[in-house]
């Protein structure tokens, strides 16, 4: 203690033994047990020393538990109701003590003050009454809402249909409804307060390697097991953590459920209708996708047609490639995206077909690159290829143009670019591009419905893959990337090269 601290600290000490002897003011400490072990001043002689304050004072009998709790709220105060002291000489006196928790000296320290004109004294009284008065209204409320929490719970053990448990980290069972305590303990309440591996012993090690996942903050399922108890079915624990406020886990709550061979019907049956579902909606655009995508064969076999007798064979076949098309359709649709069409795919044979069949086509330079034969199913990519070349032609702003049909492996999926040299698309118009039944502003008051691109996407999204804008900064046109997961069994790198004007 430098100078200076030391003479502030003898000035505070001079002036209470000067307060205590005017019988203003009186000190005591109380050890942390409660128990008196020193005062100072007259003010203080009614406090017994080496006695419990709470058992041998009147005036702080009731309060232990106030005294005790400022430990945990060292900033806090207990200020006594206003007491008689007939103890000082004259009219009798008025006090009033106020007591403080010094955690650095782990000690209590008691400040005793003499009280002014009655006036405040019973001014001061008033206002520790209504303070204890509120503070006893809110303490009530609190042990009703306790209470009504406290039945609410009651009602789910008893009562809930599920077999739920809660569990502390230290795996305590906090609380357990009936249908926990019949299936992991019959005939027994439920065992709130015991601990969860006493309860699970018959589920095997899986049952306690599980929880302690979920201790460690992963959910998990232990395998359906027949407990001793039970010879006839399997049940099946499922371990989920739960937190604090503060974040950290504070145990884990386990739900215990039959496995019979009803249930796993079930489970199976809700697998297959999900997939149904998903099927379902392939099916719900395939009238869509069959009346945009065979228009182009059919209008040139209607050209061939209108030519002139010896172009029938031309015309017979487009009609013929509607009849395959429709074939691998039908396939995909009825069987999965796997399983319909998966000879390899020769991309520049596949392109210049498409552009003999796209009108106006016959005005662009294609060029076209593969680095080996697409293993991949046919039909979307025919449908994507399709699209993707027709709006080339079509929205081109210029008499002639260019485009660019490429693709490549990257070991696990097949990447198509269809790139053209046209007006591209806008930032603002992307999100229009993939929509059914919407069209960007440059593409609006030309033939057809908006509907090309969102249904190339859904047919290569049915496959497993993605189509997507890929961005040209700085360059003409637009390009478009198909994406189709590669088979396991891939085929051994080939190059193929052509074109067609």
């Amino acid at each position: 203690m430098n100078g200076a601290a030391q003479h502030s600290s003898e000035e505070l000490l001079s002036s209470a033994r000067r307060l205590a002897d005017a019988d203003l003011m009186a000190f005591a400490w109380l050890d942390d047990a409660l128990v008196a072990r020193w005062r100072y001043g007259r003010l203080a002689d009614w406090i017994p020393l080496g006695e419990p304050i709470c058992a041998a004072t009147p005036a702080f009998i009731g309060l232990e538990t106030d005294l005790l709790s400022l430990q945990d709220e060292p900033a806090g105060v207990v200020a006594l109701p206003k007491i008689g002291f007939g103890g000082a000489p004259g009219p009798q006196a008025k006090i009033s003590v106020e007591a403080f928790w010094l955690p650095e000296a782990e000690r209590y320290l008691l400040v005793i003050s003499r009280l002014g004109a009655p006036v405040e004294v019973e001014f001061e009284l008033a206002k520790q009454v209504r303070a204890r008065r509120i503070a006893e209204d809110n303490y009530r409320r609190a042990q009703q809402e306790m209470t009504e929490r406290r039945r609410l719970l009651d009602i789910i053990a008893e009562d809930a249909p599920a077999a739920l448990a809660v569990v502390d980290e230290r795996k305590r069972l906090l609380f357990a409804t009936r249908r926990w305590a019949e299936l992991t303990q019959p005939g027994l309440d439920a065992p709130t307060g015991q601990g969860l591996d006493a309860a699970i012993s018959g589920f095997g090690p899986e049952a306690r390697a599980a929880v302690d996942a979920a201790l460690n903050g992963a959910p998990a399922v232990a395998p359906p097991v027949a407990p001793e108890w039970s010879r006839a079915q399997q049940a099946r624990l499922r371990f989920a953590p739960w937190r604090k406020p503060g974040g950290a886990i504070g145990g884990a709550i386990v739900a215990a459920d039959i496995v019979t061979p009803e249930a796993e019907t079930i489970a199976r049956l809700e697998a297959e209708i999900a997939a149904l579902r998903s099927r379902n909606a392939v099916l719900d655009d395939f009238a869509a996708i069959v009346a945009h995508d065979l228009s182009a064969p059919l209008r040139a076999a209607e050209r061939c047609l209108q030519r002139d007798a010896a172009s029938t064979a031309e015309a017979l076949g487009h009609v013929r490639r509607v009849g395959d098309m429709l074939d691998a359709l039908a396939d995909w649709c009825r069987y999965g995206a796997g399983a319909a069409g998966r000879e390899p795919v020769d991309l520049p044979h596949l392109v210049a077909r498409i552009a003999a069949d796209t009108p106006g086509a016959d005005r662009f330079r294609f060029e076209v690159r593969a680095e080996e034969a697409i293993d991949a199913p046919t039909a979307p990519i025919e449908i994507a290829l399709r699209n993707l070349i027709g709006n080339a032609v079509k929205h081109h702003d210029r008499g002639e143009g260019e485009i660019a049909v490429s693709a490549e492996s990257d070991g696990e999926a097949w990447i198509i670019t269809v790139a053209d040299d046209g007006p591209g698309v806008a930032a603002d118009e992307e999100a229009a591009l993939f929509a059914m039944f919407q069209r960007p502003l440059a593409s609006r008051g030309k033939p057809g419905l908006g509907a090309g691109l969102a249904l190339a996407r859904r047919s290569v999204e049915a496959a497993g893959g993605a189509l997507t804008l890929k961005r040209r900064d700085g360059a003409r046109g637009a390009a478009f990337v198909v994406r189709l997961p590669r088979p396991a069994t891939a085929r051994q790198p080939s190059t193929q090269t052509g074109g067609t004007s």
